[in-house]
């Protein structure tokens, strides 16, 4: 994990780390956490459109997914983007 976590810089892991788990740096986290803060800055980097999650305790809830927002990507439970996908497509017909 130490060489993903290189790829980035230390400031943007720690910038979100502090938004999805405050009073901690990257380097507090545990290794499940780090794999969410390295794949949500992984989709920033990337410039995705959406990064979809289920864990709404660290990304959306308590201001947390407008917060993260600010980074270009928005932030969506699975269920929640696929039925605005359905919807879409039911509406082009």
């Amino acid at each position: 994990m130490l060489s993903c976590a290189r790829a980035h810089t230390k400031e943007k892991l720690n910038i979100i780390s502090k938004i999805c788990f405050p009073c901690k740096d990257f380097s507090q986290l545990n290794s499940n956490q780090k794999n969410d803060v390295l794949h949500l800055v992984t989709a920033i980097e990337t410039e995705a459109d959406y990064f979809l999650t289920g864990d709404k305790n660290d990304m959306i809830l308590n201001g947390k997914q407008k917060k993260l927002e600010k980074f270009g990507v928005k932030i969506r439970e699975p269920n929640e983007c696929l039925l605005k996908e359905i919807n879409s497509l039911i509406n082009r017909e």
